[in-house]
């Protein structure tokens, strides 16, 4: 401001600064606002919408950001994790990376956030150094692991999960359980955003992904440290962890065959076995392929598998109850011993 002079006429005058001094002034106060969140502070931070397998966020002056379903909870196995929290509410949040700007403006917000309480605690976290972003999460999975993950995509052949923000995983209708009842309803059973523990079958560093299988795997360990990173396609290799002489498994029946061909049955989505006429059925029933039909899931045994010279696999399978086939071995077993 000007006092009043001789040069002024006596007038009051207001000396403004240049617009782009206005500008730059600004700038650099949202600069220096923008510049206090780094990978690792913690925010006050409002819900603005919940969805599925993330909350959306906002914090800061204008800032967006959400918290990912499996950054929710420290284990993974908690049942709707965001079923607690509702709309316009302050929560304690993580920073935990940064998007760069163009991934920002496509996904709607530019901030990764976490409400795990080992997070939150700050328990054994080295955080980035001030202005970068957090680094691509190491891929650790080996054969045989346990892990869980959420449901965010189903059809009639695959559930698909995420175990983390970048790892996903794969789960086939017939790895999900024996249980021809419970193969049936597949899709119900893994509704989005469900739970989900299973063991891993391969994994595939590359794409970031995993198979998973419902039942502990016979794991030999020398062998899942060479498969560490190995590919999802099915070999032979894999089959040996979760397909051998006892197993329990569910089966889809692919083909009758006529007369007393018995049955061909899809037991993963790239191997089939081959059921005999006389393991169709508990002995005493008089048409065994009654009941049966192409589609239909069933319970099934492996009796036995064989490797041919030019790799490939031949499968024997009954369908006979496991009691039933349970009180034959035993019966076999004491005649042996007379």
């Amino acid at each position: 401001m000007a006092t009043p002079s001789p040069s002024t006429s006596g007038r009051l005058l207001l000396l403004l600064k240049s617009i782009s001094e206005a500008i730059e002034t600004s700038s650099s106060k949202r600069a220096k606002k923008k510049s206090s969140y780094n990978a690792g502070s913690l925010v006050q931070a409002e819900i603005t919408e919940i969805r599925p397998l993330e909350l959306r966020l906002k914090f800061g002056s204008g800032f967006h950001g959400r918290v990912h379903i499996t950054e929710a909870s420290d284990d993974n196995h908690a049942e709707a994790p965001f079923s607690n929290f509702r709309f316009g509410q302050t929560l304690t949040a993580r920073i935990i990376s940064k998007s760069n700007m163009s991934e920002s403006i496509k996904r709607g917000y530019q901030w990764e956030l976490s409400i795990k309480p080992s997070t939150l605690a700050g328990e054994m976290i080295t955080w980035p150094r001030s202005g970068e972003i957090e680094p691509v999460e190491e891929f650790n999975y080996s054969t045989g692991q346990l892990v869980t993950g959420f449901v965010y995509k189903v059809d009639n052949e695959w559930a698909w999960l995420t175990i983390s923000r970048d790892v996903k995983a794969q789960l086939h209708v017939l790895d999900s359980s024996s249980e021809p009842n419970e193969l049936d309803e597949f899709q119900k059973r893994f509704s989005i955003g469900r739970s989900f523990s299973g063991y891993v079958l391969s994994a595939n560093k590359e794409k970031k992904l995993v198979r998973l299988i419902s039942r502990p795997l016979l794991v030999d360990l020398e062998r899942s440290a060479r498969q560490k990173d190995g590919p999802t396609d099915h070999s032979s290799e894999n089959m040996a962890f979760h397909i051998r002489e006892g197993s329990v498994l569910g089966g889809r029946i692919s083909k009758i065959f006529p007369g007393v061909g018995g049955l061909l049955v899809q037991i993963d989505p790239h191997l089939y076995g081959k059921v005999h006429f006389t393991e169709l059925t508990d002995p005493g029933v008089a048409d065994p392929l009654s009941g049966y039909h192409e589609g239909q899931f069933v319970k099934c045994k492996v009796l036995e598998t064989t490797h041919s010279g030019k790799g490939t696999v031949h499968i024997d399978l009954s369908l006979q109850s496991i009691s039933h086939r349970t009180q034959e071995q035993k019966l076999a077993v004491n005649n042996d011993t007379v």
